[in-house]
C-alpha cells in the first residue's frame, strides 16, 4: 500500500465517523509529511563523510549525482553520490592527475601543462570555481566550464585566482 491510498481510505473512515473535511486535510498534510521526512532522513542518507576509495576517475563520476563533478567538490575530497548522498572518496595518484588534467583542459588551452597549477591550488573554494566540472556522458567524459555572462572574463578571473594563489 501506498501512502496515498492509506491517506484515502483514512480520509474516507474519518469522514464517514462525522469529522468535517476542515479537520481531515491538515492532518492528512502532517502524516504525510512526517512519512516523507522519515523517508529522505534516514540513517542510509546520513553516510556523511564515509571514505569510499575508487580504482578510476570514471567509475566516481558514473556513481556523482547528475554524472558531475566540479572542481570544487573534487579539492576538498568529497562529493554528492547518487545513492548514498556525499561522501568523501580516494583516488589512486594516477587518476587524480588525469582529474586535474581534464580541469585544466576546460580552462587552459593546453590543458595538460597548466594541470600542475591546478594541483597546487590551495586557495579558498570560490563559486565560479564550482563552474569547473568533468562530466560522464555516453560518449565518454571530459572536462567542461559551465560559463555565465562574460566567458572571456571569466575565464581570465579563474586563471589570475589560480596563478595568485
Amino acid at each position: 500500500m501506498t501512502i496515498a491510498s492509506n491517506s484515502i481510505r483514512y480520509a474516507v473512515k474519518v469522514l464517514n465517523d462525522g469529522m468535517t473535511l476542515c479537520a481531515v486535510v491538515p492532518k492528512l498534510l502532517l502524516e504525510s509529511l512526517e512519512t516523507l521526512w522519515q523517508t529522505i532522513v534516514s540513517p542510509k542518507t546520513f553516510s556523511i563523510m564515509k571514505t569510499r576509495s575508487y580504482k578510476t576517475l570514471r567509475g566516481m563520476v558514473a556513481r556523482a549525482m547528475f554524472q558531475t563533478i566540479n572542481f570544487n567538490e573534487f579539492k576538498s575530497g568529497q562529493f554528492c553520490h547518487n545513492r548514498l548522498g556525499w561522501i568523501k572518496f580516494k583516488l589512486p595518484e594516477s587518476e587524480r592527475q588525469k582529474a586535474y588534467e581534464m580541469f585544466a583542459s576546460a580552462i587552459y588551452s593546453n590543458g595538460k601543462a597548466n594541470a600542475y597549477k591546478l594541483m597546487r591550488y590551495d586557495g579558498k573554494s570560490y563559486g565560479i570555481l564550482g563552474r569547473i566540472t568533468i562530466i560522464c556522458k555516453s560518449y565518454g567524459f571530459r572536462g567542461d566550464y559551465c560559463a555565465g555572462q562574460d566567458y572571456p572574463s571569466e575565464i581570465r578571473f579563474i586563471q589570475k585566482l589560480i596563478r595568485e594563489n
